[in-house]
């Protein structure tokens, strides 16, 4: 007798939510938390502070040189975990996603050929570096306090930059 055919489960419908520091993509997310038929999955962010007992976030910002390609690298394996997260509900909200970290060129083109990472919808908080900076002084995360308002401001200028070439 022959075995059934399983189906594959249906994909939620995705949504990446992307922007600067401190542009408020928790805030927009925290939102619909209210409804029953929405995952949110935030920055993991308390993974990224203790990778075995390691700060990877505190010491990208440390010495970004030194640790820019390992946090990223880190970035990159959580948040392919979260998208691969399953979930019941029928809509899946992310706070950023697989695409905002492909720097990391030929190891994002690996992950996206090979693993479902499908998202319908990318929402960009494009938030003046003004008031990111404000956002992430009043959130006063110890890592983030060594973050340089120019910082932002390169971030905030660089999809502009990338229009122009």
């Amino acid at each position: 007798m022959a075995s059934p055919v399983k189906s594959k489960p249906k994909r939620p419908y995705t949504v990446a939510v992307e922007g600067n520091i401190g542009s408020g993509k928790t805030t927009f997310l925290n939102y619909f938390n209210k409804h029953e038929n929405v995952s949110i999955f935030t920055e993991p962010v308390e993974l990224w502070r203790n990778c075995n007992g390691y700060n990877l976030l505190g010491l990208m910002y440390e010495n970004p040189h030194e640790w820019s390609f390992t946090f990223q690298s880190y970035v990159q394996l959580t948040m392919l975990q979260q998208h691969c997260q399953r979930t019941h509900h029928p809509i899946k909200l992310m706070e950023r996603s697989v695409y905002s970290a492909s720097v990391i060129d030929e190891h994002f083109n690996w992950l996206t050929s090979y693993s479902d990472t499908s998202i319908d919808v990318i929402i960009y908080l494009r938030t003046m570096p003004e008031l990111a900076y404000e956002r992430i002084k009043q959130r006063n995360r110890s890592e983030e306090k060594c973050v340089p308002f120019e910082y932002l401001k390169e971030i905030h200028d660089f999809p502009r930059r990338l229009a122009i070439l």
